[in-house]
């Protein structure tokens, strides 16, 4: 896999970005009857993504694999808009060309973690179990802009530090819990995650994310499946990848 930084040549991606948006339709002006609004409408997204964004594209043997808009913040890279060829490769290599760009994009900009909204209006729950299945270090989160996170380890390796939380479960503040199993629960998509402190098991309903300029932050109602629960707030502690 090849990853490279365009910072001249990003005309040489635009016939790829205008074909993937023609025929995803990932937002609401991708509707637009008139193909010409519509591919000004796109092609005016695309300059501003060029302008505000560090640009990557992976190839693997000369064919594109995936192509990436990040920005950098004080503590994160947003991911602004990222596609992949999925016609020319299966899930498991665009994951990977995903993490690849991370990887670089990382060391480029000295950033631990990856954030993003999933900004699409169309097949979002079918995007959503995509990358809960195939992509090993994303956390989506249960709040309204549908967060995610990517770090460098594998999610059920993250942690989590308990920095608020009311009365009924003060005694956690301090402690560092380990991300477990997520269960999802219909028919609102309510998603429940298990995390462990010591070896005690406890229940997360998240309920919100806040980025600052140097942490984010999960709140949420924590329970410990016996006879307490309460709220909490949790901060992302982000981690070196292992070796």
């Amino acid at each position: 896999m090849k990853i490279t930084q365009l910072t001249r040549d990003t005309e040489t991606i635009w016939e790829d970005f205008l074909s993937f948006c023609i025929k995803s339709k990932p937002y609401d002006y991708h509707q637009i009857a008139s193909l010409r609004l519509k591919q000004a409408k796109i092609r005016k997204n695309f300059e501003d993504l060029v302008s505000s964004c560090q640009v990557f594209v992976a190839t693997n043997n000369k064919k594109k694999v995936v192509i990436a808009f990040l920005r950098p913040y004080d503590i994160f890279i947003d991911v602004e808009f990222i596609f992949g060829f999925r016609e020319n490769f299966n899930s498991k290599v665009l994951i990977q060309a995903v993490h690849e760009i991370f990887s670089q994009a990382s060391i480029l900009n000295n950033k631990k973690y990856f954030k993003s909204q999933i900004r699409r209006k169309f097949k979002v729950k079918s995007y959503k179990k995509w990358i809960d299945r195939y992509d090993n270090k994303a956390i989506i989160f249960n709040d309204d802009d549908n967060t995610i996170i990517w770090c460098n380890l594998d999610k059920m390796k993250i942690k989590f530090k308990v920095v608020g939380a009311n009365s009924a479960l003060e005694s956690l503040v301090g402690e560092v819990g380990h991300l477990g199993k997520t269960y999802e629960y219909e028919p609102h998509s309510r998603i429940i995650r298990e995390i462990f402190f010591g070896g005690d098991k406890h229940l997360l309903d998240e309920k919100s994310i806040e980025f600052t300029s140097e942490h984010a932050f999960v709140h949420g109602f924590l329970s410990n499946e016996k006879d307490k629960v309460g709220r909490v707030t949790l901060r992302f502690e982000p981690q070196q990848k292992e070796d």
